[in-house]
């Protein structure tokens, strides 16, 4: 008989510091069948990860400051996480600046409030770009 390999699903790490919001994600991200860790900025990420090394990255923007700068630049610098595909969900309110840095590092976006579909058409795009 045909044996199909068996795959894990990706395992994503979503880092957002509404409650609200991480927890909406993580249930639309485990109904699409990815595995999820979540952090909430500030924490120490690695020791949430623990040996685990996620295959995407989603963390939050949406207040008006440079927080967001500091989250993913604190994620970047975490070398077991420096090429993971991060997708930034940011607010309706980017900034001007905000949207020169998000373009100098080229990071896909994701506006709330988003739709299920468009969450998971990123996703869909950031497992493609792994591997």
């Amino acid at each position: 008989s045909l044996r199909l390999p068996v795959t894990n699903s990706p395992i994503i790490l979503v880092v957002s510091e509404d409650e609200q919001n991480r927890l909406n994600m993580m249930k639309h991200m485990d109904d699409f069948g990815y595995n999820v860790i979540s952090a909430r900025p500030g924490d120490d990420i690695s020791s949430a990860l623990g040996n685990t090394v996620p295959d995407i990255i989603t963390a939050d923007w949406i207040s008006p400051g440079m927080e967001g700068a500091v989250t993913i630049s604190t994620i970047r610098n975490i070398k077991a996480l420096q090429r993971i595909p991060m997708i930034v969900i940011t607010g309706d309110d980017t900034s001007p600046v905000k949207q020169e840095i998000l373009h100098g590092l080229a990071l896909p976006l994701l506006k709330m409030p988003w739709q299920p579909e468009e969450l998971l058409n990123c996703l869909e795009h950031a497992v493609l770009a792994r591997s």
